[in-house]
């Protein structure tokens, strides 16, 4: 976490197992930019984010679509925690598109975390079979090829 940059610092996250550690070391991120660095750090689960805009699309919504992807796109760290747990579908597609290319084309440094490798074997599951291969496209392209394996037994 220590050597984590905040200026270029994009990195994934993932394992094909639960318990490995990715949410604690992106919290320790999180802590280090936020107190060693005293910079902005947003670090949202990525079914509350999906959440929180899909509620904006109700009549009794108190926010705008518009103003959450503000703060998500805008913010000088963003952390998704836990990106592709929710079914795919165009929409979730349409949103991490959304937001990995403005973040690419901001040039700001986002962490992801999943439970889904980049590449899967034949019957498995890939983060690009989860969240759409355009996202995906773009958060490789944002990443640079930062990408962690973290698999391991589970911690917990």
């Amino acid at each position: 976490a220590d050597n984590f940059s905040a200026e270029s610092g994009t990195l994934v996250l993932y394992s094909q197992g639960y318990g490995c550690g990715k949410t604690h070391l992106a919290a320790c991120v999180a802590n280090h930019v936020l107190h060693h660095l005293r910079r902005p750090v947003l670090f949202k689960k990525a079914r509350d984010l999906l959440l929180e805009i899909r509620s904006t699309f109700s009549e009794r919504g108190t926010d705008t679509e518009a103003h959450i992807l503000d703060q998500v796109l805008s913010v000088e760290l963003l952390i998704l925690d836990d990106v592709g747990v929710d079914n795919p579908s165009l929409w979730i597609e349409s949103t991490y598109w959304t937001v990995f290319d403005r973040r690419l084309e901001w040039q700001l440094p986002t962490i992801v975390t999943a439970n889904y490798p980049l590449d899967a074997e034949v019957g498995e599951v890939s983060l690009g079979d989860r969240i759409g291969y355009g996202a995906l496209s773009r958060l490789i392209q944002l990443c640079q090829g930062n990408f962690v394996d973290m698999s391991g037994p589970d911690l917990r």
